[in-house]
């Protein structure tokens, strides 16, 4: 389940798992450039011209993936950040090191779009920090009584929470054109704020909906796995399975919960 804030750490892991699959990218059409010793400079700057042209679709494919990560990003500013650390890398490449241009790129890539992404982030990283770890909590506390607490509860749990969401909601651009999402209405309440009341309704809401239709051992796995953040090892003892069936009750379980939401849109 996606944020709609960046958080460093959650994006950068959800990315290496995605790029994983870009090294069919390097083995399929990895570049074999001449050596440059003996070259004159017009033919060493074609060269480098030559090198980032043909490693360009990386940037973008990486960038596509940052922005499934980060759906308030803007894909063309990530292009644009990536195509920095595309040219950085073209010109700081050394072949005798043993490591391909395509990975040596990558890695330059993600974090010059990460470096843009943080530059543009009107939060500081501390109150990014407390709305990750106020998330995670809450997630544990759903995960042991089966209902989501309210931010209002957290806020009750957490004193200075509110002034965190308070600094949040203050730095977090929102238009006012954008359309809210169907049958929500914003009141005189402060309490929440309209992006809050969306991420809630599409995001929480239709994951308990489609898991609280589950059997009760898929539930209990489900929530366990992504709200208690107990690994499937800890699960398959806890129910008294084997590894591999807790594994296949959880795929099952996944299985339902994606068909649920998918015939049944927020």
């Amino acid at each position: 389940m996606g944020n709609s804030t960046y958080d460093k750490h959650s994006v950068w892991q959800h990315l290496e798992r995605e790029v994983a699959g870009e090294e069919a990218f390097a083995a399929d059409s990895a570049i074999d450039f001449p050596a440059v010793a003996e070259l004159t400079e017009a033919q060493k700057l074609e060269l480098r011209n030559d090198r980032i042209q043909q490693l360009y679709p990386l940037v973008k494919s990486v960038a596509r993936r940052v922005a499934r990560a980060y759906p308030k990003a803007d894909v063309e500013e990530l292009i644009s950040d990536g195509c920095v650390g595309l040219i950085r890398a073209v010109d700081l490449f050394d072949p005798t090191r043993g490591v391909v241009i395509e990975a040596y790129a990558r890695r330059l890539i993600i974090g010059a779009i990460f470096n843009g992404l943080r530059k543009r982030d009107p939060l500081t990283s501390r109150v990014r920090r407390a709305l990750r770890e106020t998330e995670e909590e809450r997630y544990r506390i759903a995960a042991d009584r089966g209902t989501m607490p309210t931010m209002v509860e957290m806020e009750q749990r957490d004193k200075k929470l509110s002034a965190v969401r308070t600094k949040a909601m203050q730095r977090s651009v929102v238009s006012l054109d954008a359309p809210l999402p169907s049958g929500v209405t914003i009141g005189a309440s402060n309490e929440k704020d309209p992006e809050t009341i969306a991420v809630e309704r599409t995001l929480i809401t239709a994951a308990l909906t489609a898991i609280n239709t589950l059997p009760a051992r898929q539930r209990e796995v489900m929530m366990l796995y992504y709200m208690g953040q107990v690994p499937l090892p800890a699960i398959a003892q806890k129910l008294g399975v084997t590894r591999q069936r807790a594994s296949q009750i959880h795929r099952e379980a996944l299985k339902s919960v994606t068909d649920y939401i998918n015939t049944h849109p927020y």
